[in-house]
């Protein structure tokens, strides 16, 4: 049994199944279940821990999932008597189950004394032999303690609380190797991700720049839009420039070449 240490699992009530699988990964591990914030059936309107713009922009999946993490670290700081908590999100699964609390007890014991935070998923992945620093993604599973909970705790929302987790004023450290891997197969699809059938041919199953092309970047008038929508605008308006352009001084030259014809 973790000793020093609470693990609580971020799920929706709608997500039994992956409860199931995560249950199953983790046995004999305890664990402790909290009710995930479904973005979709909330209103963000006054919710004073997003913020203002954040929650009329920001996707409604990305902001439940942010409320749930808060959620956990909340749940950590008022029920719990442990000095630690790993955070982890029901598409977790642990690298080597029999050794993870030794793992554990090692990050606590060897980690930079100023740490809030230990990333036991991230992605890029950390190259170095040692704890490392470096703006990085995912959220699936974090070792967090209680100074952490409260700093992240004291900001509010602004974007994906993995992006977010980057701005905040902690000491974020990516652990030596991940002690956690998030599944990525078509029953563990992110709520935060739209399915395309375009899309899911082209991206890689693996973690890759590619694999943010489905999930969801912004939402205008309540509609949300993916990473790969945004690429297509940005790539069209550049195309329309570039069109403009040319035919701007296709018309120049022209002209000037009329100009010198009549001389």
């Amino acid at each position: 049994m973790i000793k020093d240490f609470e693990v609580y699992v971020i799920n929706l009530e709608k997500d039994k199944d992956r409860l199931k699988r995560f249950s199953e990964v983790m046995y004999p591990i305890p664990y402790k279940r909290i009710e995930a914030v479904y973005g979709k059936d909330v209103d963000f309107t006054n919710m004073e821990e997003i913020f203002y713009t954040s929650r009329y922009l920001t996707p409604r999946s990305a902001l439940g999932c942010g409320l749930s993490h808060r959620k956990a670290l909340k749940t950590f700081l008022e029920t719990s008597k442990k000095d630690y908590a790993v955070i982890c999100e029901d598409d977790a699964t642990p690298v080597n189950k029999e050794t993870l609390e030794k793992d554990l007890e090692e990050i606590v014991n060897s980690a930079p004394e100023d740490w809030h935070i230990i990333k036991l998923d991230f992605f890029p992945l950390n190259t170095s032999n040692d704890f490392k620093q470096y703006y990085h993604s995912l959220a699936t599973s974090y070792l967090v303690n209680k100074e952490g909970a409260e700093k992240i705790l004291a900001h509010q929302l602004f974007y994906h609380v993995d992006v977010d987790l980057n701005f905040y004023n902690i000491n974020m450290y990516c652990n030596k190797e991940p002690l956690f891997v998030q599944i990525w197969d078509e029953n563990n699809i992110s709520n935060n991700r739209i399915n395309h059938v375009l899309i899911d041919k082209v991206m890689p199953s693996e973690k890759s720049v590619l694999a943010v092309l489905p999930f969801k970047a912004i939402r205008m008038f309540d509609v949300e839009f993916t990473f790969a929508f945004l690429f297509l605008i940005v790539f069209l308006i550049l195309l329309l420039i570039v069109l403009v352009y040319v035919v701007k001084n296709t018309k120049i030259l022209k002209a000037t070449k009329n100009l010198f014809t009549k001389k």
